[in-house]
């Protein structure tokens, strides 16, 4: 059984200032790589621990600096797991998201262009992972639903289910907590000049497919789902 860790930063909410939605897939192939996960966490965590305590801003900041350099030095070095993600622009003066109704919409168009290709290409059971402090399990179920059908009607022929569960204690999903951060910060940064874009840290990772929307140009989109 494949299993596919997936996380979010930003939030779909009408009231939100922040300009991007993140949405990435950490997908693991077998425990053995999730036994690697664990052990960089720990390791970093503890190598940070011991060198900084938390307090200043400025500490802080290190301490993130730190854990950046590491993983994405660390987490590339094998070919045991693959990261896709897409990135939406949030429309602050017309946004699509006006009730729940519509941010479930836009989380199973997300989804949906997350993990179609993937799951088109995969020849045995699907074990997605989420937070449950971001997915409420009525959700989970309504994505579930959705994602398995379109799959479906692409071809994928396996068992696809989605689990919530408490990200403190699931390394998987604390690590793709990390890439999806990156992501984010990483379109949020300015790219000043000689910074091109295969040497920011995110280009280290093992990516396999990254898109960008604009929430202006999802209505037809969600238009499938109503």
């Amino acid at each position: 059984m494949k299993t596919i860790y997936i996380h979010e930063s930003g939030t779909l909410d009408l009231g939100c200032h922040k300009p991007y939605f993140v949405m990435a897939a950490l997908m693991i192939d077998d425990e053995k790589a999730l036994k690697r996960m664990k052990n960089l966490i720990r390791r970093v965590n503890g190598h940070v621990l011991r060198r900084y305590k938390p307090g200043s801003f400025l500490v802080d900041w290190y301490v993130k600096e730190h854990i950046e350099q590491y993983i994405t030095k660390s987490l590339p070095t094998r070919d045991d797991h693959s990261i896709t993600y897409v990135v939406m622009k949030r429309d602050k003066e017309q946004t699509r998201m006006r009730n729940k109704a519509a941010r479930i919409h836009m989380r199973q168009v997300l989804l949906r262009r997350l993990l179609l290709d993937t799951l088109v290409r995969c020849h045995e059971d699907v074990r997605i992972v989420m937070s449950n402090k971001t997915i409420k399990a009525a959700t989970a179920r309504q994505m579930q639903r959705y994602i398995q059908q379109q799959a479906r009607e692409h071809g994928y022929q396996h068992t696809l289910v989605i689990d919530t569960v408490e990200p403190q204690t699931n390394y998987g999903l604390r690590m793709v907590h990390f890439i999806t951060h990156l992501v984010f910060v990483t379109y949020m940064r300015p790219v000043y000049l000689g910074r091109v874009l295969h040497n920011l840290p995110l280009a280290r990772l093992r990516i396999a497919k990254g898109e960008f929307i604009d929430e202006s140009h999802t209505d037809w989109l969600i238009d499938q789902l109503a």
